[in-house]
C-alpha cells in the first residue's frame, strides 16, 4: 500500500503479415518525426512512440503502448531463434514472471503520471515516489482549486489506466493480433479501477482509514452524487470489465502461453466477407461531477481502414457523446483520417461541446519508387479543436480551442 501527502493522488499494485519496421518517433510541441531503426521480416508491425509522458495522457497512453510492444517484439523474436526455451512451462513461467514485473511496474508508474500530470495542469506542485509494485504522487492543492477539480486528481490515476487499455485495445484492433503481453499490458490497466475500489472498500469494511486513499478521496470531494457509496463504482467497474470481451480474451491468452506456447492470438472479432467486426471494450472515466461510462467497437475493413464507433455516457449530467474515428488505408498518395465526437444534451436535444480534427498525410511516392534505402516517406498535418468536450476538458482537462501537430514519417 501507498500514501499520499496533502490528501490526494495515490497508487498500489496493481498468415503472417509483412514487418513494416519499427518507427522511433521524438515530438516537438508542433514537430512529430518518425524514423524506423529496425526491419524485422515475416512479423506483425511495431510502432515505436516516443512522446513526453510528463505532459499528457496521451503521451503516456502512447509511450506505455509503444514500450510493451517493443519488449513483446525483442523477446518473441529472441525465442523465434531459440524455440527450445519456449517448450516447456517450466521454462516460461521465469519469463511469464519477468513480464508481469515489468509491465506491471509500467503500468503502476503511468498510474502516477496520471495524478502528477492533472495536478500539474492545475496549477499544483507535483512529484512521484516508486516502489516496488507501488508508488505515491504528493502533490499540493492550490488554495483555489475546487473540491471537483480535487477530485478529478484523485481519480486520474484509475482514469489514466482506462486510456491506456483503450489505447492498447485500439493497437490491437487495427493489428488484428496481439501477443500475451500486450494481453497482459490489457488486464492490469483495465483491472486498475476495479482493484483500487474493492481494496479500499474492504478497508472500509474493517474500519481502516488510510490517508490518500484514491476512492475515498473521490467520494468525498466529488459533486455527482452525494449517496454514491463503494458498491455503486465497484458494480459499475466491474460491469465494464465483464462486459468487455478482450478482457476474457486476454485471459485466454494468458493461459495459451502458459500451457500451450502460444505467444500471439488474433484478435476477437465476427468475420465478415468484406470486413472484422471488433468485439467491444468498455470502460469508466471518472470526474469531479460526473462518473463516465462508454462502450467502443472497431470494424477493420480487408483494404486496412480501421472504423471505430464509440458511445460515452454522462451518469450523472446525462451527457451522450457519440465518437466516430477512421483511419484511412495506409500507402496511400494522400490519406485523411478524419475524427469527431460529439457532446449531446438529451433534455435540450442540443450539442453543447464536442471535439473534432483530423490528420492529412501525404506520401510523395510508393516504396517500389523510392529511393535507395528509403522505403516510405509520409508527410502529415492533424488540427483538432474542442470545446466543453466531456472527455477532452472534464476529464484530461485539455484547454478549448485550436490544436496542430506536424508530423514527418521516414521508413527505411
Amino acid at each position: 500500500p501507498s500514501r499520499s501527502e496533502d490528501g490526494s493522488a495515490t497508487s498500489d499494485p496493481g498468415g503472417t503479415d509483412q514487418l513494416d519496421g519499427l518507427k522511433a518517433t521524438w515530438r516537438a510541441p508542433n514537430l512529430e518525426l518518425s524514423v524506423p531503426t529496425l526491419q524485422l521480416p515475416q512479423q506483425r508491425s511495431y510502432r515505436l512512440t516516443l512522446g513526453d509522458p510528463r505532459n499528457s495522457s496521451e503521451a503516456v497512453s502512447e509511450t506505455l503502448t509503444s514500450a510493451v510492444s517493443l519488449y513483446a517484439s525483442t523477446v518473441n523474436r529472441l525465442l523465434a531463434e531459440h524455440p527450445e526455451l519456449n517448450k516447456s512451462l517450466w521454462l516460461r513461467l521465469p519469463e511469464y514472471f519477468a513480464t508481469y514485473l515489468l509491465i506491471g511496474e509500467a503500468q503502476v508508474y503511468a498510474h502516477e503520471l496520471g495524478h502528477r500530470n492533472l495536478a500539474r495542469s492545475l496549477g499544483a506542485e507535483a512529484s512521484i515516489d516508486m516502489g516496488f509494485l507501488s508508488g505515491v504522487t504528493h502533490w499540493t492543492p492550490p488554495a483555489q482549486l475546487s473540491k471537483a477539480d480535487r477530485a478529478t486528481v484523485s481519480a486520474s490515476g484509475m482514469n489514466q489506466s482506462e486510456l491506456n487499455a483503450t489505447a492498447l485495445w485500439r493497437q490491437a484492433q487495427s493489428e488484428g493480433t496481439w501477443n500475451y503481453q500486450e494481453q497482459m499490458a490489457y488486464l492490469a490497466n483495465h483491472l486498475d479501477a476495479t482493484m483500487y475500489i474493492l481494496t479500499s472498500g474492504a478497508r472500509q469494511l474493517r474500519g481502516v482509514d488510510r490517508p490518500g486513499d484514491d476512492v475515498v478521496n473521490w467520494l468525498d470531494k466529488q459533486q455527482a452524487d452525494p449517496a454514491l457509496r463503494h458498491g455503486h463504482l465497484l458494480a459499475q467497474a466491474l460491469a465494464t470489465l465483464l462486459l468487455s470481451a478482450p478482457t476474457w480474451e486476454a485471459l485466454r491468452g494468458q493461459l495459451k502461453f502458459l500451457f500451450k506456447g502460444e505467444r500471439e492470438q488474433t484478435t476477437a472479432a465476427l468475420d465478415q466477407d468484406t470486413l472484422n467486426i471488433v468485439m467491444p471494450h468498455f470502460r469508466m472515466l471518472l470526474t469531479g461531477e460526473d462518473r463516465v461510462l462508454g462502450g467502443r467497437m472497431g470494424l477493420r475493413f480487408r483494404d486496412g481502414t480501421v472504423l471505430e464507433a464509440a458511445l460515452d455516457v454522462g451518469i450523472d449530467s446525462g451527457i451522450l457523446r457519440p465518437e466516430l474515428r477512421f483511419n484511412d488505408r495506409p500507402g496511400k498518395l494522400i490519406s485523411l483520417s478524419p475524427y469527431v465526437a460529439l457532446d449531446i444534451d438529451p433534455a435540450t436535444k442540443q450539442v453543447v461541446g464536442g471535439v473534432a480534427g483530423a490528420e492529412l498525410a501525404i506520401q510523395p511516392f510508393s516504396a517500389s519508387s523510392a529511393p535507395e534505402l528509403l522505403r516510405q516517406l509520409s508527410i502529415g498535418v492533424s488540427v483538432e479543436h474542442t470545446a466543453g468536450d466531456l472527455i477532452a476538458q472534464d476529464v484530461l482537462h485539455q484547454p478549448e480551442g485550436f490544436r496542430m501537430r506536424s508530423r514527418v514519417a521516414l521508413r527505411f
